[in-house]
C-alpha cells in the first residue's frame, strides 16, 4: 500500500519508517516535513490534497497539551473538507516516549540499568529529557558525549542527538517489546493497521 508519511523531526520519521516496515505491507512514497510542529499545522491543507491519491499519515507530539483527542480534533478543525485518507496521529508527549518504551533494548544500547527506565514512559512530562539524563549516566563514551548538549550550549540536545537514536531505532529498538510499554504506541499501531 503506498502511503506517505509526515512528521515534526528526524527522529519521528525513523520511528515511523521503522514501524511500517515491520508492518511490511506499506510502501512510502514520500517522506514530509521534518520542520517542526508549525510546520505540518500550515501544510495540513496540502497534506490533504496529496490525500486524494493515497494515505497520508501526520504525525504530531502532544507535548504538554492536555488531551490527545481534543488536539487531534483541533487540528482536523483546520482543514476544509478533510479527507478519509488523512490521518492525524498524536504520540503521547513526545516520539521519545516510544523509543524508552523498549526498555530491554534502550538500556543495552545505553548500557545502563533497566531499572532506571519507566514502565509507563506515556506519563513522563518530558520524554526527550528523560533520554538525555540516561545518556549521562551512559557507561558508552559516544552516547555519554553525543546526546546531551554540551554545557551552557543553545541547543537542546547533543551533537549526535539523531544519528545515535536513529542507529538504535534500526540496530536496538524493538517495535513489539516497544508496544507492551506505551498505550500511545499501542494506539497508533492500531490505526495503522486499520488502513
Amino acid at each position: 500500500m503506498k502511503i506517505s508519511i509526515a512528521t515534526e523531526d528526524v527522529l519521528t520519521e525513523e520511528v515511523i519508517t521503522k514501524i511500517l516496515s515491520f508492518k511490511g505491507r506499506f510502501e512510502i512514497v514520500h517522506k514530509l516535513g521534518r520542520k517542526g510542529c508549525g510546520f505540518l499545522t500550515n501544510k495540513l491543507s496540502n497534506f490533504n490534497e496529496l490525500a486524494k491519491t493515497h494515505n497520508v499519515l501526520v504525525f504530531f507530539d502532544l507535548d504538554l497539551k492536555p488531551n490527545p483527542n481534543a488536539y487531534k480534533s483541533s487540528l482536523e478543525g483546520k482543514v476544509a473538507n478533510k479527507n478519509g485518507s488523512l490521518h492525524i496521529l498524536i504520540s503521547v508527549r513526545e516520539v521519545e516516549s516510544w523509543v524508552l518504551a523498549d526498555r530491554i533494548g534502550l538500556s543495552a544500547y545505553f548500557n545502563i540499568s533497566r531499572d532506571k527506565i519507566e514502565r509507563d514512559p506515556d506519563v513522563l512530562p518530558d520524554p526527550k529529557e528523560k533520554i538525555i539524563n540516561l545518556a549521562k549516566a551512559s557507561k558508552n563514551p559516544l552516547i555519554k558525549k553525543g546526546i546531551p548538549p554540551k554545557a551552557g550550549a543553545a541547543a537542546k540536545v547533543g551533537i549526535s542527538y539523531n544519528s545515535l537514536l536513529t542507529n538504535f531505532i534500526w540496530d536496538g529498538w524493538d517495535f513489539t517489546r516497544a508496544l507492551e510499554h506505551s498505550q500511545s504506541l499501542r494506539d497508533v499501531s492500531s490505526l495503522i493497521d486499520a488502513l
